[in-house]
């Protein structure tokens, strides 16, 4: 539609013309986080996870992660097979926390990776059934 000719009966129909496909395109790429939960799982954080680097990545979650509330417990676990190995698993008190932390997570750089984040299990991560997507 070009804006010259088009000649609105209301100011801000050209605009709503425009712009509401835009908005329901971006309500349908919200990304698919799962099921809410106490617990949340980091992709993409490292490739390989060694003694050292276990160390300082779980120092740099623990310290952001208690931002968002009570970190009741939290692990690496690596993942051979997959793409993204490296999954960092953190259980918090409520899951009004761990949404505030996948939310401030999903998307952030990590030493110039993008993260991505997604609820988890509580009842598999209590039992130690990490993994399985």
């Amino acid at each position: 539609m070009d804006p010259e000719e088009y000649q609105p009966e209301h100011p801000n129909s050209y605009a709503e013309a425009i712009l509401a496909p835009k908005i329901e395109k971006d309500i349908e790429k919200k990304p698919d986080f799962g099921e809410k939960s106490k617990v949340i799982v980091l992709f993409n954080m490292a490739d390989e996870v060694d003694e050292s680097l276990e160390e300082d990545l779980m120092e740099d979650v623990m310290e952001e992660s208690q931002r968002f509330g009570i970190v009741q417990d939290s692990t690496i676990f690596e993942e051979p097979d997959k793409a993204q190995k490296v999954q960092v698993y953190i259980k918090f008190l409520t899951t009004d926390a761990a949404e505030k932390c996948l939310n401030a997570m999903n998307g952030r750089f990590y030493s110039g990776r993008q993260i991505s984040a997604k609820y988890y299990s509580e009842e598999k991560f209590d039992q130690n059934s990490l993994g399985n997507f």
